[in-house]
């Protein structure tokens, strides 16, 4: 996966100067007028890691000239009125810990500080969430999050440890020319989607199908679920809708490949308690009781960008009756979004009534004075009675804006395993997480068969043609496109997006640019109006993301909601190639379907599986090895060599089997030399070649001079019939279905289908043509139908067609049911 990496400068600030002008804390004391060098009474500090701030009593700058290592200053310098900020590491010992802060003034005194930092025994408050104000300081960057939780409050399992020392990690990214792996960014805008969509499965596994592609952990499996029944009737139609408001008011986030590298190279970042932990874990591995206690300590995941905001999610579900129909919850959701938005009285018409009667709904806020919460399935007349107006948003509003009141509404994260110092240790944890643990999460929910979660990947980000690839997830029901295409309002060349939806109804409106090398990730959307909007993912450098991650509410993001392995593996298939606009020629390396039509090449390397459809070729199709061409069901295709000498349609390998199936159509013209589908006379004499096999379509072959319809001009294989419907002609002096000159091929055998295979000259009409040479022929009592006619000088519809120099002939000739067999 792509690390979130930098921003430009311009928008983005150091999170060492944020540290410092940052409004203080609530955790914070001013310390008793003194003069000279006095001791000061004692200060307590909480027993979890946290931010502490100390206003100084005197004026003047400031310098710290002593402070315990559990707790060191964010600055060690500082000017009158300015706080000191320590950053105090976790406590885990049985006892207290004392020491004594110094700080020297520019007067010639010097303030002495008790710090007292409670212990385990004496910890009253035992707090295990993450605190406001340190979350409003760090935006929960560097703290952690347990992805597998249920969250106490707000969007996400916050926890109030960090393994980090705020202050050494700073340190550490100075020295190592990386300060500005730290940003913030502040920037107040709003933004609002609305997701509509109907399904008679599980509301839980449909709802976020046609939100397009949503980034980072969204936490909207919890929202889902929470807010629709999973338990709608196979044989209930249900439409359901979501209109999400966002008021952001900035981000912070750190680059996660920089602290990766630290933790990994023994950089000085963490604190005691953790190291204690690390340093356990990598004597030994399989210490599961450590391994319990960092996930139970620091969770699953440390976030390394968070955004600061308020949201507000107003879910709806409508059931379709006879009154309704699935375009109503659009209506539906305009009269949620009125109720919360009106001033004053309330109508509706008839017909709102009636929606309105069918429809349940939820809605929550995050942040803000948290104006709203309406329980899962509230009817719409409850819903009314609660929601007053108008004011009440707009004063939920003010005070997101006005920074009082905040809340994380978008994080990404990094798995806790990565900070591990070995790989050994980081393997163990990261098992141990998607095993052990999290089985123990989930152990009291019955209905838990473990998570749907899938990383998907295997889609074309290079080729300059159009292609489509696509997956389904039927545990979900979930359908995902992509497609290597032009779209005018993002580039002039050809780029990768995604599409989704479910099964029976994909979602184009909306969808995902993987990047490039010069265009950064963006979702994008077109309105009912033809307007055509994006959202950039700035937080990204230019280059393609190759692999999404998918969870069991069909949310895809770019970034894993948990542990890498808890994810399936799934690869893109049915690729289908445009190579309308190739611009040479064109090799493929995978099974794929190509359309269009083009005069450059294809190449098929050993293995691949090509499917034809309407496909429109003036060159040849080139086997590397083993091969198989299906012609799709229903498609006409062709293969026109009139104006190239010495190209076969299909030029078979020289070593495995071609093999032509399918229920489509393929006809093919070749020029001079060209055999239909085989190898060329004249300048591949003597050169070896592999099996023939033909399944089934509808075929039809005119080869050019001296070429045979089906065989070879080499030294060939074998060529079997075995179904399908075969009309093939050879060109001068040469067979329908054999070799000629120079040319030999081992048996021949036609077991299905109907076949009519007519020579030129002196060939036969399966057999040999001129100076060429085949194995035994044998066609089988399973045929339709055979007729083979030679040519005007031939000697054998079937066998020898020249005969003019014994060294030449062919094998043994049976032919199990004669009634079937034509011979001219």
């Amino acid at each position: 996966m792509k690390n979130i990496l930098s921003k430009s400068r311009f928008f983005c600030l150091l999170l060492l100067v944020a540290f410092v002008l940052s409004a203080c804390s609530d955790d914070k004391i001013t310390a008793p007028g003194t003069a000279g060098e006095t001791d000061l009474q004692k200060v307590e500090l909480k027993r979890v890691s946290n931010f502490f701030d100390l206003n100084l009593p005197v004026t003047g700058d400031w310098t710290v000239v002593y402070a315990p290592d559990w707790a060191l200053p964010m600055e060690e310098k500082g000017h009158s009125g300015e706080v000191v900020r320590l950053f105090v590491e976790s406590n885990d010992e049985e006892q207290d810990r004392t020491d004594t802060l110094k700080i020297a003034m520019d007067n010639n005194t010097e303030l002495k500080i008790v710090l007292m930092q409670h212990g385990i025994f004496s910890d009253d408050e035992n707090g295990s969430s993450l605190e406001y104000e340190d979350m409003k300081l760090t935006y929960g960057v560097g703290f952690c999050v347990d992805v597998l939780k249920k969250p106490d409050n707000g969007k996400y399992k916050l926890l109030s440890n960090t393994p980090l020392n705020f202050k050494k990690l700073i340190a550490a990214l100075s020295a190592a020319g990386e300060s500005d792996a730290l940003y913030k960014e502040e920037n107040y805008y709003s933004r609002t989607e609305s997701v509509t969509g109907n399904s008679t499965l599980a509301i839980a596994n449909q709802l976020s199908i046609n939100a397009g592609i949503e980034v980072g952990i969204s936490a909207f499996k919890g929202s889902v679920e929470g807010g629709y029944s999973k338990d709608v009737a196979n044989n209930e139609r249900v439409s359901y809708a979501m209109e999400e408001i966002q008021h952001i008011v900035g981000s912070r986030y750190m680059r996660a490949g920089m602290l990766r590298y630290l933790a990994q190279n023994g950089s000085d970042i963490f604190q005691k308690t953790f190291l204690k932990y690390t340093e356990k874990l990598k004597e030994n591995p399989n210490d599961v009781a450590t391994m319990k206690q960092i996930l139970n300590t620091y969770g699953t995941h440390i976030i390394t960008h968070g955004t600061l905001g308020g949201e507000l999610k107003l879910s709806m579900q409508m059931k379709v009756t006879d009154g309704t129909s699935d375009s109503d919850i659009h209506a539906a959701l305009g009269l949620g979004v009125k109720v919360i938005d009106v001033s004053g009285e309330f109508t509706m018409s008839e017909k709102e009534k009636t929606i309105a009667n069918n429809t349940t709904i939820s809605l929550v806020t995050y942040g803000g004075s948290n104006v709203y919460t309406i329980a899962p399935g509230t009817t719409f007349q409850q819903f009314q009675q609660t929601v007053k107006d108008k004011d009440k948003l707009d004063a939920w509003v003010q005070t997101i804006q006005d920074g009082s009141q905040l809340a994380l509404i978008d994080i990404v994260t990094t798995p806790i395993y990565e900070l591990m110092p070995t790989e050994e240790s980081r393997t163990a944890l990261r098992n141990y997480l998607i095993g052990d643990y999290q089985k123990s999460i989930y152990a009291d929910d019955e209905a838990y068969t473990g998570p749907n979660l899938y990383m998907v990947h295997g889609y074309d980000v290079s080729s300059n043609v159009a292609v489509k690839s696509e997956l389904y997830i039927p545990e979900i029901d979930v359908r995902l496109e992509a497609y290597r295409k032009i779209i005018p309002e993002l580039s002039d060349e050809y780029i990768t997006v995604i599409y989704s939806g479910t099964k029976d109804n994909m979602n184009y409106d909306s969808g995902f640019f993987v990047g490039n090398k010069s265009l950064k990730p963006c979702k994008f959307r077109y309105a009912k109006n033809g307007e055509f909007t994006t959202e950039v993912f700035d937080l990204l450098q230019e280059g393609s993301i190759t692999e999404l991650y998918v969870d069991a509410t069909g949310d895809v993001t770019i970034a894993p909601k948990g542990a890498e392995d808890m994810y399936q593996d799934l690869t893109f298939t049915n690729k289908s190639v445009d190579i309308t606009m190739a611009d040479e020629d064109f090799r493929i390396t995978e099974d794929m379907s190509v359309t269009g039509q083009t005069e450059k090449s294809l190449i098929l390397a050993d293995g691949v599986t090509l499917t034809l459809n309407k496909l429109k070729l003036y060159n040849t199709i080139q086997c590397e090895g083993n091969a198989r061409i299906i012609l799709s069901e229903g498609s006409t295709n062709l293969i026109n060599l009139s104006e190239r000498p010495d190209l076969a349609g299909i030029k078979v390998g020289p070593s495995g089997k071609f093999v032509l199936s399918g229920n489509g159509s393929l006809e093919i013209i070749t020029g001079e030399h060209g055999a239909g589908i085989g190898s060329c006379y004249n300048k591949t004499a003597g050169t070896t070649y592999g099996d023939i096999e033909i399944q089934g379509g509808t075929l039809s072959i005119q080869a050019g001079y001296a070429a045979p319809g089906i065989g070879f001009g080499g030294k060939g294989g074998n060529i079997t019939i075995s179904g399908g419907d075969i009309t093939t002609l050879g060109g001068w002096c040469a067979p329908g279905i054999g070799t000629t000159y120079g040319g030999s091929c081992k048996d021949i055998t036609i077991s299905g289908g109907s076949v009519v295979a007519v020579g030129n000259e002196v060939a036969a009409g399966i057999g040999t043509g001129e100076l060429s040479t085949c194995g035994n022929i044998l066609i089988t009592k399973d045929v339709v139908s055979v007729t083979a006619q030679k040519g005007v000088n031939g000697s054998e519809s079937i066998g020898v067609g020249d005969n003019s120099e014994e060294v030449y002939g062919c094998g043994t000739i049976t032919i199990e049911d004669p009634s079937k067999v034509t011979q001219r």
